[in-house]
């Protein structure tokens, strides 16, 4: 199995998630990491943290 920076990210965003509920965030900020806007996204939210969203399944 390749482990690859989504897939980091991936882990890290869901062990997140389950720590501090998305009803308590609040996103300030969104961006892509790809041009076309079909890789991850990422925000900043109210306090400072960033929060990476992933739209299809890890492997």
């Amino acid at each position: 199995m390749r482990i690859t920076l989504q897939y980091i990210c991936g882990i890290v965003l869901t062990a997140y998630m389950l720590t501090f509920p998305a009803s308590a965030q609040t996103i300030s900020w969104l961006g892509s990491l790809s041009p076309d806007r079909s890789s991850e996204a990422y925000g900043v939210s109210a306090d400072g943290s960033v929060v990476v969203d992933h739209p299809y399944p890890f492997p």
